[in-house]
């Protein structure tokens, strides 16, 4: 029976480490497009560089993530922010997709929009896993942020 309790344990363990790691991946994707592939696109559609430097003024939903956090806590539950935030990125996603590359002012309406909806479900994760962890596991879970890097 031990042996049952200790493996289901782990199971739970891992399975939140997975889940985790998946919501910072998908919540860190749009950043990486904006930082690694949204300057090589603004340069082929003939940008300066100045401009394009300027398009880092797209991640200011992220610098004020800390303003909404108390909304966040107060209007709706985690599940609901996570859930919400996901389907959104998923529509913008999709949207973006039908845009084309012709349209280089709407893609970076969708940039903004994609970091407004990360930056808002970022917090929303990072506060689910603080219900999720133990206060002892905070600090051994950091590996799952390597996926908003990767």
């Amino acid at each position: 029976m031990a042996w049952l309790l200790k493996n289901l344990l782990f199971f739970k363990m891992a399975s939140s480490d997975v889940l985790l790691f998946l919501l910072y991946f998908g919540q860190g994707l749009p950043y990486g497009f904006q930082v690694k592939l949204l300057p090589l696109f603004l340069r082929k559609h003939k940008f300066s560089l100045s401009k394009v430097g300027l398009s880092r003024l797209l991640s200011l939903p992220w610098i004020f993530k800390f303003t909404i956090a108390p909304l966040i806590d107060k209007l709706w539950s985690l599940n609901s922010w996570i859930t919400l935030g996901s389907l959104i990125m998923a529509v913008i996603c999709f949207a973006s997709a039908w845009v084309g590359e012709h349209n280089t002012l709407l893609v970076l309406f969708w940039v903004l929009w994609m970091n407004i909806t990360s930056a808002v479900q970022d917090v929303a994760v990072d506060a689910y896993a603080i219900c999720l962890l133990e206060p002892s596991d905070l600090g051994k879970n950091t590996f799952t942020t390597l996926a908003w890097i990767v």
